[in-house]
């Protein structure tokens, strides 16, 4: 579609789809398969990848002031991610890349209830004003040898800028004194949304079970 229909912002928040991306040596990789396990034909496997590509050519159009790109953390690994970040600074943006899991995005309120690795691109005009993201990525977590709440910190191991929690990093105390302890941030049960008022049939009570996909 073309981008001049769409009203001006100063904002645009970007998701792209993340189902298909191409890696090197001309493989296909299916990040994350559809919720059925079955994969899209070629053709629709191409367009998926091609919403990467609408975010530049978006910002040609509107020169947003800031853009947010929201996708999965394989989507860096993708074979012309390094090319889609260098069409962005040829654009006039500037940009940084943060790793968050969604049980850990406590900024402005509680965070979800749910375990969801993401990548958040971020960027802005070359000239204005650094966002401030480092908050965003210190969450509150109980540091049992300092006996008190802190701000944690994200530690990458070695040879990692970009992850998930746990694989890639893990959070720390900011205090010396515990020499950087290693620290879980709060999060929120799966049962914290759950209405037990509900009533419901176990699964293994179902007189008619589940189709195998569903299960």
């Amino acid at each position: 579609i073309d981008p001049h229909y769409f009203p001006k912002t100063d904002l645009l928040w970007a998701s792209p789809s993340c189902t298909h991306h191409s890696q090197a040596q001309g493989k296909k990789r299916v990040f994350q398969p559809d919720m059925f396990g079955d994969n899209l034909p070629n053709e629709a496997a191409e367009r998926s990848r091609a919403t990467m590509l609408d975010v530049p050519r978006f910002a040609e159009v509107h020169r947003y002031r800031a853009i947010l790109v929201e996708n999965v953390v394989e989507v860096t690994k993708w074979v012309l991610f390094p090319a889609w970040l260098q069409m962005m600074h040829d654009l006039g943006y500037e940009h940084r890349i943060i790793s968050l899991n969604s049980m850990h995005a406590q900024l402005h309120g509680l965070p979800a209830p749910q375990s969801r690795d993401r990548v958040y691109i971020i960027f802005w005009r070359k000239g204005s004003p650094k966002p401030d993201l480092e908050r965003v990525v210190r969450p509150q977590a109980w540091c049992p040898s300092c006996g008190e709440m802190v701000s944690a910190m994200q530690a990458f191991k070695p040879g990692r800028k970009v992850g998930k929690y746990r694989s890639q990093y893990l959070y720390r105390c900011p205090r010396v004194s515990c020499r950087n302890s290693v620290v879980e941030p709060g999060w929120l049960p799966a049962s914290s949304i759950i209405d037990w008022s509900l009533p419901g049939t176990r699964i293994g009570d179902r007189s008619r079970p589940l189709a195998e996909k569903t299960r």
